[in-house]
């Protein structure tokens, strides 16, 4: 056995090598399909939770980091399976005829699938990867906090399995977006803040549900520019719910403004401390969403700036030459919203609570 051992690691390194560049190469493929850029509106809602959880006097920074590797796992892996059971009914191209239609469709959504780079056996099993190590680090969880952390991993697998699978289909029923806000805000928040400090305090709802709203301004803002392809296919999201454009502004507009409101009203009833009051530093860029929006219904092919998107992106010059600016450019601020939001959350959680 250790000649065995010696053999391997020694005299075929470069298969070793060869094998692990394979491994990489393949976890690469899979975390770039699984859609990172979306991670924003994950990581920052939990890292807001970590901070108000660091001054609990059961506080532990390796069960709250490990918590969170959790919740990015599990948003990678709905992605995924969201992917799976869209392309299994849509065949997922539909967006590419969608724009030979005339449609301002994006591009396709899983060129990986329908390119052949990959199989929908190969997604279904990737998906569940990532599931499989989210149920592994519940578990070890469970070990330091108790079963109330399995609760919580039940519901979440029901949940982000539910976005698109049967029998629920949520996002094909108008839900998807409110499955979305409860999912990466108060769900994942409490998560998060109860592994780290085991503590579950129904207080920190005044500071979570704002964020869940974020968070559900993100996926609304997409659904209200994939309108016309959403509804083609018979994709029901809360956008092709409301069918009426003007109806669909004024629920952007309850969206974006709810999370300043809430955070007054917590101020209101002496739950949250004033100097929750900086968060609305934030307002001027959810108006400026909101006049980007109103100018995508009555003129959807007006360019903007790319200072409108309040960040930058490196590739910005390759989307605007793929066509694509238009839509990137509301879901970039949408998410900087939710992002620059919860920045200021965690650096006022600092101060008390």
């Amino acid at each position: 056995m250790i000649l065995f051992f010696y053999n391997f690691v020694f005299f075929k390194t470069n298969v070793n090598v060869l094998y692990m560049k394979n491994i990489l190469t393949t976890i690469k493929f899979w975390y770039n399909n699984a859609r990172p850029q979306a991670l924003p509106q994950s990581i920052t809602p939990v890292f807001i939770a970590l901070a108000f959880a660091f001054h609990q006097p059961g506080f532990s920074l390796g069960l709250g980091l490990l918590s969170i590797l959790g919740v990015l796992l599990a948003h990678l892996g709905s992605n995924l399976f969201d992917d799976y059971f869209d392309h299994r009914k849509n065949k997922s191209n539909f967006r590419e005829a969608m724009k030979h239609e005339g449609f301002r469709a994006r591009i396709a959504k899983t060129p990986y699938l329908t390119s052949g780079e990959a199989t929908e056996n190969q997604l279904l099993i990737a998906a569940s990867i990532m599931f499989i190590l989210g149920a592994i680090i519940a578990f070890v969880l469970f070990l330091f906090r108790g079963e109330i952390i399995l609760y919580f991993l039940g519901i979440t697998a029901i949940l982000g399995i539910s976005y698109s699978a049967n029998p629920l289909k949520l996002s094909y029923r108008g839900l998807g977006e409110i499955l979305i806000a409860i999912m990466f805000g108060p769900l994942a928040m409490f998560g998060v803040y109860y592994a780290s400090c085991a503590i579950f305090d129904w207080n920190m709802l005044y500071y979570f549900v704002p964020v869940g709203f974020l968070v559900m301004n993100i996926i609304f803002v997409h659904g209200i520019m994939d309108y016309e392809p959403d509804k083609k296919v018979g994709k029901m999201t809360l956008a092709v719910k409301l069918k009426n454009r003007k109806l669909q502004l004024i629920v952007l507009f309850l969206i974006n403004i709810l999370p300043y409101i809430s955070i007054a009203f917590g101020i209101y009833k002496g739950v949250v401390p004033l100097h929750f009051l900086f968060v609305f530093l934030i307002l001027p860029m959810s108006a400026i969403l909101l006049f980007l929006m109103v100018k995508y219904i009555s003129d959807p092919k007006k360019h903007f700036p790319k200072w409108m998107m309040m960040g930058g992106y490196k590739e910005w010059d390759s989307i605007v030459e793929s066509g694509n600016d238009w839509f990137m450019l509301r879901w970039f601020l949408a998410r900087n919203i939710t992002v620059y939001f919860s920045l200021i959350m965690i650096i006022l959680a600092n101060f008390g609570v």
